[in-house]
């Protein structure tokens, strides 16, 4: 498999499963014909790991080959292929169709898991946080809530959360997985993860790390993400074909199929949006502050009508965070742009 460095630098990771035998015969100083003959029909598994398309299509080295080695048709699919085979040629390697002895294509590989998000920013995460944790709001039957990765006394099966949110999934090995987490924190704990472990107790940056992370777990949530994991479960069965597929019998959907064809350019949306009526029902059609805190909401306009200067002020700060503004950036912001001092700021 490629080295967390690789996967950091290049956007994507690789993984091969080659079994034992392989290593020994290529161990040997002299192979027989019959040795050679097995290892060229060897059944190996390969997998190909992108943790996110928009990040990777900002990836550096991503654009440097787009710009000065890219000769193809244009599409996601097909500038992605190439690139991640500019990096690993299987051709080269001796890796091809099994059994059919072909060059290995975009689409001979199967979709194993599709992850689809939505990043919620400013006031909503208060609320979307407040919705989820609420009880009584589930509506698919069979839907549970996994809050730790611990024995359930009732049932016998182990459920799991992430350390820094939630998910819906319908039993261990679901083939649909809706998680809300704080992506900040997310990205904090894998910095930690990945770098604090090659650093002795005593290092600065390993204290960096811990400091970094320690900040993060701390300070107001501004950033939270809906995520829709979608698998191919042998037991249950693809939850990729069955989402992507219109009415009747779902059919195979290939990697040019998310990324390129425009008549699935919509399933992202209608996947995120069933997913939260069938974990709260109705309620998620409702306004979400009158979930939380009734239907008396005030209107902008009666904010103004009742606070007069104090209510622009209110409305000034919610526009800024609706906008993606952090607590961080908006004290500094009010104070220099705005002329306001940091009491007024605090009240």
């Amino acid at each position: 498999f490629t080295h967390k460095n690789f996967i950091a630098e290049y956007g994507y990771r690789v993984y091969m499963g080659v079994p034992g035998h392989l290593y020994y015969i290529s161990s040997l100083p002299k192979q027989t014909a019959k040795q050679t003959k097995l290892t060229a029909g060897t059944k190996i598994r390969l997998e190909i790991n992108i943790p996110s398309v928009s990040t990777l299509s900002t990836n550096k080295m991503f654009e440097e080959f787009i710009v000065g080695k890219y000769e193809g048709d244009g599409s996601w699919s097909d500038m992605i292929w190439k690139y991640i085979m500019s990096h690993h040629d299987w051709e080269a390697y001796g890796i091809r169709q099994y059994e059919l002895d072909s060059a290995l294509g975009k689409n001979d590989l199967g979709l194993a898991q599709v992850d689809i998000a939505q990043n919620i920013h400013g006031r909503l995460v208060k609320d979307v946080l407040e919705l989820v944790g609420a009880t009584g709001f589930y509506a698919r039957k069979n839907m549970h809530l996994w809050t730790n990765t611990t024995a359930d006394g009732n049932t016998g099966i182990t459920t799991y959360q992430s350390p820094n949110g939630i998910e819906f999934r319908k039993g261990k090995k679901s083939s649909e997985i809706y998680k809300f987490y704080d992506k900040e924190l997310q990205l904090a704990q894998t910095y930690y993860n990945s770098y604090a472990p090659i650093y002795t107790p005593s290092s600065a940056e390993r204290r960096k790390t811990e400091r970094i992370l320690e900040v993060m777990e701390q300070k107001d949530r501004t950033m939270l993400r809906y995520e829709v994991s979608l698998r191919r479960v042998s037991s249950v069965g693809n939850a990729i074909d069955r989402k992507y597929s219109s009415a009747g019998t779902p059919k195979k959907i290939y990697l040019t199929d998310i990324l390129d064809n425009t008549i699935y350019s919509r399933v992202p949306q209608r996947v995120l949006k069933d997913g939260l009526l069938s974990i709260f029902g109705s309620e998620i059609e409702k306004e979400m502050t009158n979930i939380i805190i009734g239907e008396d909401e005030m209107t902008d306009t009666d904010i103004l009508q009742e606070y007069s200067t104090k209510g622009l002020k209110f409305l000034g700060i919610k526009y800024l965070l609706d906008k993606g503004m952090t607590n961080d950036a908006l004290w500094p912001h009010l104070v220099k742009k705005g002329g306001l001092n940091y009491e007024v700021v605090r009240r």
